[in-house]
């Protein structure tokens, strides 16, 4: 009985109509079915195993020449599984935008390296038919997919650029060049702010010292930051602060971000570090910036003027998160109010709150600015000319968001006039920068004399009418020696300090030389402070005399000491950033 037969029986026997007898078989019959039976099904299990066995094996070859499909193109991109992608695509056909711009925001950098590996593994076709060793295709498909990410990224800011067509030329000051995302940035608390997006603030700087994040600032001109003149009593050696211009991500660089100099270090003259009254200092950057999307001034105050009780504005930094806490890795926003003057002085204390400050926050507390945003903006909307105005740079608080302590912030419209007009002295006017003698030393012989005869005359301003040219000569020639010789020491100074910082680096798990890098800058300032003493200031009776400021403890009063726990300043307190 062949299988056939095997089946019409048991078909048979499965639609016969329910109640009715089926018709006995002989038990030979049966047995014989059944023994056929066995041996069929058998025959399919086998055929079953065989089939599986082969299906196995194709898979195990197909992940072997999967291994070959997505290769990791960036370095180390994690213990991650290969995966394989369809090959019948058209041999013109790239990587979409989407997908590499996706791989690209991803924060950590294995599973970004990864993704972009895989967005990119269609340009493997670009090395079939052609001899070619596996790093030499590698280094072909890298090219291809940044040159595709770059394009991507042009498409992205031209969209974005379509999307403000309709709002104001972002290098006009105290207008956004980036709008807000469709999606809501993630909430983090700041003293009870939130993340900011990329570019919203694109007047916002971070003021470094030797690379490291030490205050916030604030762009006024192409060549000029203002922020609070606290931020350098430590160290006054311009040739270890930079400024970076579209600083969003402190872990990272950002897009638009520029590292730029500082050739100058202008504090206000009458800044008092004990009561912090004119705490406002100008930054003068080594070469001017070209205003983008990314990077744009933000307005002055047009004229002094009172603010208004109640007006929203916004404080922005990369400070703590808390008191004493850790800083933030982005840039964290807060909306705060203006506080009259009577409420400031009455939370603060009459003796520490001067004309030259105003507060803002909330009594209540829990929203406020910390150590870290020092110097950054505090700017408000103005719906007169449609543009953010800066009205208060961060500069002292107690504590941070507590309850009826508000943050104390620089009146700007009282430096409007000091502001501009260091912005607008001629070059024969000023003395001369660090950057300017160093870089003598480039230049040609005769030439090299030329310009320093030009720099040294600023040294003859000051001459007495009395004296003879000669003389007047003589001594601005002295002067101005004096002036290269410490830019010399200062500059060989920052050499050693770049050079035990790469040491730290790569003994960090060796040897602790906390002791060179936090030590010696300051051992380098007492040394170009003895053998170049500062000139004399202005006769004390030419300053504006200022109360003593005191600090109720207790019942009692005690005088205000530059350590006080009342004057919090508002830089970061430890260097370590990135």
């Amino acid at each position: 009985m062949g299988p056939l037969v095997l089946l019409l029986l048991v078909d048979r026997a499965l639609a016969a109509p329910l109640g009715k007898e089926l018709c006995p078989m002989p038990p030979g019959a049966l047995r014989a079915l059944s023994n056929r039976g066995t041996l069929v099904l058998e025959a399919a299990m086998k055929s079953a195993l065989l089939s599986l066995e082969g299906a196995l094996s194709e898979h195990a070859r197909r992940l072997q020449e999967c291994e070959e499909c997505v290769l990791c193109l960036f370095g180390n991109c994690g213990n991650r599984t290969r995966e394989c992608v369809p090959s019948e695509l058209p041999l013109g056909s790239l990587p979409s935008c989407e997908a590499v711009l996706q791989a690209q925001a991803i924060p950590e950098q294995p599973a970004q390296n990864w993704a972009l590996s895989k967005a990119c593994a269609p340009y493997r076709r670009l090395c079939s038919g052609q001899e070619m060793s596996p790093d030499s295709c590698i280094r072909l498909m890298v090219s291809h997919c940044q040159l595709r990410l770059q394009e991507c990224r042009l498409e992205s800011d031209m969209d974005y650029l379509n999307t403000v067509a309709d709002q104001s030329d972002p290098g006009l000051c105290g207008h956004r060049g980036v709008p807000a995302p469709n999606a809501t940035m993630a909430k983090a608390k700041i003293v009870g702010g939130s993340k900011a997006w990329p570019g919203a603030w694109p007047w916002l700087v971070s003021v470094r010292l030797n690379g490291e994040l030490m205050c916030g600032g604030v762009l006024v001109g192409d060549a000029w930051v203002l922020t609070a003149a606290h931020c350098f009593t430590g160290s006054r050696n311009e040739l270890a602060w930079s400024v970076v211009l579209g600083d969003y991500d402190l872990t990272k660089p950002d897009e638009g971000e520029r590292v730029v100099p500082v050739s100058r270090i202008l504090s206000h003259p009458k800044f008092n570090p004990k009561t912090f009254h004119n705490d406002v200092a100008l930054l003068e950057l080594s070469s001017p910036v070209t205003p983008s999307a990314w990077v744009t001034p933000v307005c002055l105050p047009e004229r002094p003027m009172e603010l208004g009780t109640g007006m929203p504005c916004y404080i922005i930094g990369w400070g703590s998160l808390y008191e004493d806490g850790p800083g933030a890795d982005v840039v964290m926003e807060a909306q705060v109010p203006i506080l009259a003057q009577d409420i400031c002085r009455g939370a603060l204390g009459r003796q520490l709150f001067t004309s030259a400050m105003f507060c803002a926050g909330f009594l209540s507390g829990g929203i406020d600015s910390c150590q870290g945003d020092s110097g950054g903006p505090l700017t408000c909307w103005d719906p007169l000319s449609e543009r953010y105005v800066l009205y208060g740079i961060t500069s002292w608080g107690d504590g941070c968001g507590e309850r009826g302590k508000p943050g104390v912030y620089t009146r700007v419209a009282a430096f409007t006039e000091w502001v501009h007009q260091q912005m607008e002295k001629s070059p024969s006017s000023r003395e001369p920068t660090c950057f300017e003698l160093l870089a003598l030393a480039q230049m040609p012989p005769d030439r090299q004399r030329v310009e320093l005869s030009h720099l040294c005359a600023f040294y003859t301003q000051p001459c007495s009418p009395s004296a003879s040219p000669a003389a007047c000569a003589h001594a601005a020639d002295e002067k101005c020696k004096a002036k290269r010789q410490q830019c010399e020491l200062r500059s060989y100074a920052q050499t050693l300090l770049e050079f035990l910082r790469r040491v730290e680096e790569f003994f960090r798990t060796q040897i602790d030389f906390s002791f060179f890098t936090h030590s010696l800058p300051q051992f380098m300032e007492q040394v170009y402070h003895h053998l170049f003493p500062p000139r004399a200031r202005q006769d004390s009776r030419e300053q504006v005399a200022e109360p003593e400021a005191v600090v109720a403890t207790g019942g009692g009063r005690e005088s205000l000491q530059p350590d006080a726990r009342k004057m919090q300043k508002r830089e970061a307190q430890t260097l370590p950033r990135r």
